[in-house]
């Protein structure tokens, strides 16, 4: 995703303001801004750390924690598989932000023997789950069966809707798993699944895109349309 990949230095920065949860943290000392700048520079040179990314996870600081989770991520497979038993082990870190980029660094550097371990984070808090879907559609083809065995499973709508995103990038693209997504009640779902089955132009998917029409999400989207407009 190239706009995901532009955005990492503002993700990078943002994850200093907040956490997930929204709580406010201290300001960084100065021995961890210090710590952040250098983060920075290796992310830069895309050269992996390993003696300032131990220093960075061991700070009392949640922000340049999760800012050195997503590090790991953005130096590239190339030198970032280095650090993917960090990523693993922080995926059930007490802090959502830095569990959130540990899944979301797995993505980045598409480490197939992570699937399990993302599969499990499919059942954490909605930022980790939505994180760890995105990462399994990164992964590609050797997450297929991660993918369409959480697609059948009841699940928050926006990490089902990053699944069907993580569908539509498989090949073929998995019809049976996604056709029954169609009939959710929630437009972003049908929107997702739809987009899943479009995208490919597979011909196994052409009669339920018709048959749209029927969708329970969009009869309740028309009626709301409806009455607002009375």
């Amino acid at each position: 995703m190239p706009l995901r990949r532009k955005l990492l230095r503002a993700v990078l920065f943002c994850s200093f303001a907040t956490s997930a949860t929204a709580q406010q943290h201290a300001p960084l000392s100065a021995q961890d801004a210090h710590t952040y700048a250098q983060l920075l520079a290796m992310t830069d040179t895309r050269q992996f750390d390993s003696a300032l990314i131990d220093r960075a996870l061991a700070s009392a600081s949640p922000q340049l924690r999760a800012a050195a989770t997503l590090a790991i991520g953005q130096v590239g497979p190339e030198h970032g598989m280095a650090g993917i038993a960090h990523l693993r082990r922080l995926l059930t870190d007490r802090e959502i932000s830095v569990a959130a980029n540990a899944a979301y660094a797995i993505g980045l550097l598409r480490d197939s023997i992570s699937i399990g371990a993302l599969s499990g984070a499919l059942a954490a808090m909605n930022d980790i789950a939505r994180e760890a879907a995105w990462a399994l559609g990164e992964i590609g083809s050797p997450a297929r069966g991660a993918i369409t065995s959480a697609l059948g499973r009841p699940r928050p709508n926006d990490v089902t809707v990053q699944l069907l995103l993580a569908a539509a990038k498989l090949r073929p693209v998995p019809l049976a798993d996604i056709k029954p997504l169609l009939r959710a009640e929630s437009p972003p779902v049908v929107w997702a699944a739809s987009y899943a089955i479009a995208r490919t132009r597979s011909a196994g998917g052409v009669r339920e895109l018709i048959d749209l029409e029927g969708s329970p999400s969009l009869r309740v989207s028309r009626a709301s349309q409806s009455a607002a407009g009375t």
